[in-house]
């Protein structure tokens, strides 16, 4: 290629600049709010997922596994058309009890800070080879389009301008707590930019490379083997298993469980997102085949996934290799925000708090939004170091298959915290244990040692994804049934399995006052930050400082678990409410209660229907009859 090293420095350089910009003027309220919080917005910081894995790595899966390189669309595509199933029941849980990642799900759901912290080692472990896929794909493609072995550098440069985005504009709020409306909009810009740079290339690669489809039909008329291999797809193939994978990615991935939770404005926005995100990676998957026929047809040797930055220049039009370059960094840069953003959240919350946590005499605002920059950076420099540590390159395809494997040792936890209550925290991790060795040992490892010679036939890797999936399942579901569950347990899983209203204790409080629980919650979280929380939380409910109903008061102590699990995690947050504002043994508020449920009844009979209806005149024909009986009958 004939560009300068400083060209390509300068246009990355002012595209992120852009971002910066975009980022700034929806934090300062420029950009009005019905554009900010539309579901189209919703829906193209979704595209986040499509990293450089669709963007370059699915050319090469199309030459290797034919139609086979559409799995990974139809995988989260299908997680988002069957969202009634599993996304929008999951979006009620983490909403109610302010859950930021899976491991703050797990961790609620099996009863165990355990569970939460081997989430997060697992996907940590996971999910560095895929921020160093992202990091190796930019370094490559620059190497590619410019004059100089310009690879370092530029993986330096990368890392330091996406490390600096990240830090201003993914710590800026209170962890997973409000939505990051600039940095959102950024990555929505971002999701256009590549889904505009790729649909470009191939329809350069039609016209340039072949005249149009015409030229298309006459050339694929003289390759009846490439035709032959797109169809080749056996029963059991990596297809169907790439199609498991990414619907479990969906929940798995720490970028996409944060975007589709976290940043969803209600549920019109997951409604809209079921039918707009599939089209947004059927349009992404039409310039695959064109682009690969086009590298094909030109006979040049660079590496099959980069054919989109070489296109342009092997049919003389450098202008389509800098945008395809620019596709290709959009995509690379929004995964590593969106991931490292997620991924210092979960560490933060189930690694570094249950070790460490800041005295009473900190301002915690401030300490947990350095922790999590100094966790983003950390994260973002340890897939630079897995980018480096293998001798020869490991390809695309492969580390990127490897990553998302990792996710699927998630879906039998997944699945038993909507659909299977008996699931219990001991089947959980010994499941997920077992699994992950398995996937470790034997694809992980030869990745990370085995330098560039491994392939994804040469790791058996649909054998061995395969096995480790059922060894995991069958050690969930055995020793969930053969041991006990306990009763803090059952009742979370049945909040979690039952769409209902979550079940409250009728016991009274050991603080009877919101001045009592902020004396009380000041002693682990300091006075100022234990007045802001108390305020929060009357706020969220909507009831007066100066209310004392026992009903009230636990309305208010589960509020500020669900607001603090937001901010340290559900286990941190357990600990603090149950350690400092715990029930008392004895209740004697029945009649309070009773009370307080009648007013609530009476305010929303305008909202009743149905049986409702029914039930609520039935009570007050039974209350009539008692009011109207003479006096000691």
């Amino acid at each position: 290629m004939n560009y300068e090293l400083s060209t390509l420095l300068i246009l990355g350089s002012c595209y992120l600049s852009l971002l910066f910009g975009i980022a700034y003027v929806t934090d300062k309220g420029w950009i009005p709010e019905s554009i900010v919080h539309h579901p189209i917005i919703y829906v193209l910081s979704l595209g986040v997922f499509a990293s450089v894995w669709a963007y370059y790595a699915s050319i090469g899966n199309a030459l290797r596994d034919g139609y086979g390189y559409l799995a990974p669309s139809i995988g989260i595509s299908l997680a988002f058309l069957l969202s009634p199933l599993v996304l929008k029941p999951l979006l009620e849980l983490t909403r109610t009890y302010q859950l930021s990642s899976l491991a703050d799900l797990i961790a609620f759901r099996y009863r165990s800070p355990w569970a939460g912290t081997a989430t997060t080692l697992v996907i940590l472990i996971g999910v560095t080879p895929l921020i160093a896929l992202q990091i190796q794909a930019v370094a490559d493609t620059a190497q590619i389009v410019t004059t100089q072995a310009s690879e370092g550098a530029v993986a330096i440069g990368f890392c330091v301008l996406i490390t600096l985005f990240a830090i201003f504009f993914g710590t800026s709020h209170q962890g997973g707590r409000s939505r990051q409306n600039g940095l959102m909009m950024a990555i929505a810009f971002e999701s256009l930019v590549k889904l505009i740079a790729f649909l470009s290339v191939g329809l350069f690669a039609v016209y340039g490379g072949f005249d149009g489809f015409a030229g298309v039909e006459e050339w694929l008329a003289t390759q009846p083997a490439l035709l032959t291999s797109l169809k080749n797809t056996d029963y059991f193939s990596s297809f169907h298993i790439m199609v498991l994978l990414f619907f479990t990615a969906a929940v798995a991935m720490p970028h996409m469980f944060y975007v589709t939770f976290n940043e969803v404005s209600g549920r019109q926005g997951l409604s809209f997102a079921s039918w707009a995100l599939p089209l947004y990676f059927l349009l992404l998957s039409l310039p695959v085949l064109p682009i690969l026929w086009a590298g094909i047809k030109s006979g040049t040797d660079i590496q099959v996934e980069y054919y989109p930055v070489v296109i342009g220049a092997l049919y003389d039009q450098p202008l389509i290799t800098l945008l395809a370059y620019l596709g290709g960094l959009s995509a690379a840069s929004g995964l590593i925000i969106v991931l490292t953003l997620a991924l210092s959240n979960m560490c933060l919350n189930h690694i570094v708090l249950p070790l460490f946590q800041p005295s009473a005499k900190h301002d915690i605002y401030k300490w947990l939004r350095w922790q999590r920059r100094t966790l983003i950076t950390a994260l973002i420099w340890s897939g630079f170091l897995f980018h480096y540590l293998p001798g020869d390159r490991t390809g695309l395809q492969v580390i990127g298959t490897v990553a998302f494997t990792a996710g699927l040792q998630f879906l039998p936890g997944i699945v038993a915290i909507l659909y299977w209550p008996q699931g219990n925290r001991k089947g959980f991790l010994s499941g997920l244990i077992a699994g992950v060795l398995t996937w470790f040992l034997l694809l992980m490892l030869p990745v990370a040692t085995e330098s560039g010679s491994v392939s994804l036939v040469s790791l058996h890797w649909r054998e061995i994804t395969a096995l480790s999936l059922i060894i995991n399942t069958v050690l969930f579901v055995s020793v969930s049934l053969f041991s006990h569950t306990s009763d803090e347990e059952r009742s979370s899983a049945d909040v979690c399995a039952l769409d209902t209203i979550k079940r409250r204790r009728r016991s009274g409080l050991v603080a009877k006052t919101t001045d009592e629980f902020i004396k009380s919650l000041s002693k682990p979280l300091g006075k100022r930050t234990a007045n802001r929380e108390v305020r929060q939380a009357l706020k969220d409910l909507n009831i007066e400082k100066s209310d004392k109903r026992p009903y009230a008061m636990r309305l208010l102590r589960g509020r500020l678990e669900a607001n603090l699990s937001g901010l340290l995690g559900p286990s941190i947050a357990r600990e603090i409410i149950d350690g400092y504002l715990p029930y008392s043994n004895v209740s004697q508020h029945g009649s309070s209660d009773l009370n307080v449920i009648e007013r609530r009844i009476e305010s929303y009979r305008s909202n009743l229907s149905g049986m409702a209806v029914d039930l609520d005149n039935l009570r007050r024909y039974h209350r009539q009859i008692l009011l109207d009986l003479p006096l000691g009958v």
